[in-house]
């Protein structure tokens, strides 16, 4: 009796600050709109957050004339233009690179101490601003709130990088060789990339092998195979355009795929739980995605569906 006491008071005091935070988005979103500007920020999350919540609700605010104040690490700044190379954010306090030294979750505050100074300066101004101040530092409103109420309003607008100068034949792929420990439920048992490479090398005319230095395995370039492990997100997106197909496990960058309107391949292996790509796939529905996720359980599925892609894509008219 006890524990079930606890229980349902426990969740109706989460249901009670979850309502709380609705209202206070609510707020947020007409205040913003009624002055044209706000603050978003600090983000030092997950990429993936970065692409699915962040990006497309600062690029509908952009849509609506809103000039926003935006915190976050510089190597994202290439994801905040417009369709025609305008940033979508008014200023942006930049956070240098910090991610060789921590692990990221969600867009909890984990950040070395000298970040702190720039991130505190930030909230200063947000808050003595008299403007909107969408402020995510904490779980309780952004993850378990903002993250929900964006996409069940449809407050998110994807601006899409252009393939120029795409080739018709089949010609490169990505790999991203994510180095994330030996398994995780979200992604499944890790694979091995050099043997997946070496495997599908043969199948197509370039593979790229990308990722942030401090969360890819370390590998070599060799043959048709080049690894470029860079933190600089222009390369990343270049290769991505130009991509027939980008491979990786289950991770915030498949959402590339919906940005350069590339075809993803998920690399699955090993026990998995399933509602996370569930999820993914509501958001990427949501974010106008040209290509639905598609999957592949062993090298010889890789192989297979490279085949079937080069095949396809070697049919179309020059």
């Amino acid at each position: 009796m006890i524990f079930l006491i606890k229980y349902f008071s426990g969740n109706f005091k989460f249901n009670l600050i979850r309502i709380k935070n609705y209202l206070k988005c609510y707020y947020l979103w007409a205040y913003t709109l009624y002055h044209k500007e706000c603050y978003f920020g600090p983000f030092v999350g997950e990429f993936g957050h970065l692409l699915s919540h962040v990006v497309p609700f600062l690029s509908y605010m952009y849509s609506k004339g809103v000039k926003v104040h935006y915190c976050g690490p510089v190597i994202h700044l290439p994801y905040f233009y417009d369709n025609h190379n305008h940033l979508i954010v008014s200023n942006y306090f930049k956070l240098r690179d910090f991610y060789s030294e921590i692990s990221p979750e969600c867009n909890d505050q984990i950040y070395p101490a000298d970040i702190k100074p720039v991130i505190d300066e930030f909230v200063y101004l947000a808050k003595n601003s008299n403007l909107a101040f969408w402020d995510i530092r904490t779980r309780s409103f952004y993850f378990d709130t903002f993250c929900r109420w964006e996409y069940i309003n449809g407050f998110i607008k994807t601006f899409k990088f252009n393939k120029i100068n795409k080739i018709n034949h089949f010609s490169s792929i990505v790999l991203f060789a994510r180095k994330k420990g030996t398994y995780s439920p979200v992604r499944g048992e890790d694979w091995n990339f050099s043997e997946l490479i070496s495997e599908i090398k043969e199948y197509v005319h370039k593979i790229y092998v990308l990722g942030h230095p401090a969360f890819s395995h370390k590998l070599e370039s060799e043959d048709n195979v080049e690894v470029i492990l860079s933190s600089d997100n222009t390369i990343i997106i270049d290769k991505c355009i130009h991509a027939d197909m980008i491979l990786t496990q289950l991770s915030g960058t498949h959402y590339l795929g919906v940005y350069t309107d590339t075809r993803v391949l998920l690399l699955l292996k090993g026990k998995i739980d399933y509602s996370n790509i569930k999820k993914d796939r509501r958001l990427r529905r949501h974010m106008g995605e040209k290509y639905k996720l598609e999957y592949a359980f062993s090298i010889a599925d890789v192989k297979n569906i490279l085949t079937n892609l080069k095949q396809n894509e070697n049919a179309k008219p020059n």
